[in-house]
């Protein structure tokens, strides 16, 4: 099974207030999150992040957050994943790019973090993250942000829907 997800900012404690996230701590939403995600997702699922990962990233850190998730995740860079691609490489993660485009029943989607693109991409959907929620009035562009679907990954007809 495939899955989507953005936005999970795992140890970042600002973001509970930025976004009223529904948390006591930031142990408390990376708890939820990790709890949720493989509630989902199990070990042979893909699961595609779209971006902001994590906020702390040294010291093996994205490394423990990346053995705690089921699946396969591949991660498209977003604003707030500021290290190289070795490095999340090297913490597990399958693919990791700014963007990438792929194929489900026959229909292609761009993967991007953010919305807002510099150039086209033509006439294919576009999942994305980091408005968390928020609309934004773009035509076959879907938020993937963990604010809207109950933080946790979900399946691609639920984000279309």
């Amino acid at each position: 099974m495939i899955w989507f997800i953005s936005d999970t900012h795992f140890g970042h404690a600002n973001i509970i207030r930025y976004c009223n996230r529904p948390f006591a701590s930031v142990q408390e939403m990376d708890e939820t999150l990790v709890a949720n995600w493989n509630a989902v997702v199990q070990p042979d699922d893909t699961v595609w992040h779209l971006g902001d990962f994590a906020l702390a990233v040294g010291d093996g850190i994205l490394e423990q957050y990346r053995r705690r998730l089921n699946g396969q995740i591949n991660l498209i860079l977003g604003n707030h994943d500021r290290k190289n691609h070795a490095t999340y490489k090297a913490a597990g993660f399958s693919i990791v790019a700014r963007s990438y485009t792929i194929e489900q029943a026959g229909q292609r989607y761009f993967l991007h973090h953010s919305p807002w693109l510099k150039g086209s991409v033509s006439q294919i959907p576009v999942l994305h993250g980091h408005v968390h929620g928020q609309p934004t009035g773009l035509k076959r562009f879907y938020d993937c942000s963990v604010e809207r679907f109950a933080y946790q990954p979900v399946r691609l007809e639920e984000v279309l829907a």
